[in-house]
């Protein structure tokens, strides 16, 4: 028949009860809190992992802004040693100007000077034939006729 025994049922019941308690104290509580920890270690990953992200993007924006500063200087450089080629080469084309100035004025005054020495020269010249014919015509006696020659002579030795 089928009959329930209270004395079995009591006994199951209080068992039950004593296995669940067991259950709940050395199994579910432990299993429970390994949960909540390992639940707390990924949330505290995942922020971690979006700190670490964060970091990231900060370090490539800093990257980016150091490598285009790094580009600005660069191109400042160059432009600053352009700039200073081109002053130099109108330095040494206003240099060479006025060296060829310089020469010129110098050549000048060497030429004039030249030319005093020579005309200096050809005065002394003319000074010494001067005086080489009136030494010649002092020497000699002379006449109108004689003095006449003399010169022409003279005149035609100079040619």
């Amino acid at each position: 028949m089928l009959g329930i025994d209270w004395k079995i049922l009591l006994g199951q019941i209080i068992n039950f009860l004593i296995v669940l308690f067991l259950l709940k104290k050395f199994a579910l509580s432990p299993f429970l809190r390994i949960l909540r920890e390992r639940k707390q270690r990924i949330e505290e990953g995942l922020e971690k992992s979006k700190a670490a992200e964060e970091k990231i993007k900060d370090i490539r924006e800093k990257r980016e802004d150091i490598i285009s500063k790094a580009q600005q200087k660069a191109v400042e450089i160059f432009e600053q040693g352009k700039k200073k080629g081109e002053d130099k080469m109108k330095e040494s084309v206003l240099l060479g100007e006025q060296e060829r100035i310089n020469m010129i004025q110098s050549a000048k005054k060497e030429a004039l000077l030249e030319a005093e020495k020579i005309k200096e020269a050809e005065k002394n010249r003319e000074i010494e034939a001067a005086l080489a014919l009136a030494e010649k015509i002092l020497e000699e006696k002379i006449d109108a006729q004689k003095d006449k020659d003399l010169i022409n002579k003279f005149l035609a030795a100079r040619k």
